[in-house]
């Protein structure tokens, strides 16, 4: 009974270690969508591609990546595809404004 008790609390806290960061992420994106509902509501959201913030930035698509990676540069707020990033042009202002 000990045995079975102990492998409860183990399933447990695995559970709890892979489900949070899930629900975490979904909270993230209940957010952001409400968030994008509310400034498309106002008419003032304007997503932003790679491509185009590469360019703005006068840096190559990869750098773009690699910062991104690196954490020197925000995650994109939402994809309109698998290899489809689109930042908030408010997003991007916000990380200029600190840097």
């Amino acid at each position: 009974m000990t045995l079975n008790i102990e492998i409860d609390k183990e399933i447990s806290k695995v559970l709890q270690e892979v489900i949070s960061p899930v629900f975490d992420e979904i909270n993230r994106l209940k957010s952001l969508v409400s968030e994008l509902k509310e400034e498309l509501s106002k008419g003032n959201t304007e997503l932003l591609s790679k491509m185009e913030i590469a360019q703005q930035l006068k840096i190559a698509k990869n750098t773009l990546d690699t910062k991104i990676r690196e954490g020197k540069f925000p995650k994109p707020d939402l994809y309109l595809g698998p290899q489809n990033p689109r930042w908030k042009k408010t997003t991007i202002l916000k990380f200029l404004e600190k840097a």
